[in-house]
């Protein structure tokens, strides 16, 4: 289940990686920790559900924030807002379902590591923009049998990055916040306090701004975004061309920084990749030393069930491990 600004989106997974039921309930406002157990017990009651055949193994949930893996802690859910939340912990006590809780683009990356585009990538990067700004995931190491990396820890565990070892013992992993890459020593302050982040100059409310005579609602699809992007002039549209620009700088941080296969790249970043894949991908590989330049890079396919597959991944990782035990939670 995805908990954003403006609705709760709940989904069923099975363990093929299918989603099989999805609700999405509007919420005039962001709505608390509280709220999101109370209004996710209720829409896991619309499920129809045959208990002879479905037996839920529990909850997994994607928070756009900083979480602790380790136990379902937000320290900060900036679009929420929320901070210092154990919402694994609530929703445990709310429905009476083993909950895990994780930051949503690594979600994403597990999910389209395992089931999309980066099915067979040994390294892999994720971009994913959305209204909330930009979100990312690595994945190091060969991919598993199940798109686990293989490198030393639990099988099938995500490599986890972003502290000191220590720090990580004690609060849980923090994948790279790559939206937070400096890609304009002279852009605007961001909300995280440094200047020129790659999500204040690459933004979905930019692009909307560069369609002022379009009727384009809010919560439209990268695809449909695409079209009407493509038929207002596409990358000569100064702002596109604009926004093109500083993600092929954040892409090249990132490749230089963690030397992937594969970029792969969700939501509205999708979209820029649709108007100019050519252009995005040279502008990339032009900037990089001969070695990194083969890296690829692609849109994800999973698309918004991305989110549902990744947080599901997280509840059947266990059973994965040991399916001889008990994991009734």
């Amino acid at each position: 289940m995805y908990p954003d600004a403006d609705a709760l989106d709940v989904a069923v997974v099975s363990l093929t990686g299918k989603v099989t039921q999805r609700i999405r309930r509007a919420v005039a406002a962001p709505p608390t920790p509280e709220q999101t157990v109370a209004l996710t017990a209720q829409i896991i009651d619309e499920f129809a559900l045959d208990p002879g055949r479905v037996s839920p193994l529990g909850i997994g949930m994607a928070v756009p924030g900083l979480v602790r893996a380790r136990d379902g802690f937000v320290h900060m859910a900036p679009h929420l807002p929320w901070r210092d939340v154990p919402i694994a912990e609530l929703m445990r006590a709310g429905t009476g379902l083993p909950t895990w809780a994780g930051n949503d683009a690594t979600l994403g990356t597990d999910a389209e590591a395992i089931f999309g585009a980066g099915r067979g990538a040994g390294t892999l990067v994720y971009l994913h923009g959305g209204s909330g700004g930009i979100g990312s995931g690595v994945r190091l190491g060969r991919a598993g049998a199940r798109g686990g990396a293989d490198l030393p820890g639990e099988p099938g565990a995500p490599v986890e990055l972003g502290a000191p070892e220590s720090a990580r013992a004690d609060s849980g992993a923090y994948l790279p916040e790559l939206g937070h890459l400096m890609v304009n020593s002279e852009g605007v302050r961001c909300h995280c306090g440094a200047v020129g982040c790659l999500e204040t100059e690459v933004n979905l409310a930019r692009l909307r701004g560069a369609l002022p005579d379009q009727d384009l609602p809010e919560g439209s699809r990268a695809s449909e975004l695409a079209e009407v992007l493509n038929a207002a002039g596409g990358i000569e549209l100064p702002e596109v061309a604009r926004q093109i620009g500083f993600l092929a700088t954040g892409i090249r941080n990132s490749v230089n920084a963690f030397a992937p296969d594969l970029v792969l790249l969700g939501g509205f970043l999708a979209t820029l990749f649709d108007v100019a894949p050519r252009q995005l991908t040279s502008m990339v590989r032009d900037q990089l030393m001969p070695p990194l330049a083969a890296v690829q890079i692609r849109r994800g396919t999973l698309g918004s069930e991305r989110i549902h597959i990744g947080a599901a991944e997280a509840v059947f990782e266990p059973l994965l491990r040991d399916p001889l035990g008990d994991h009734r939670g």
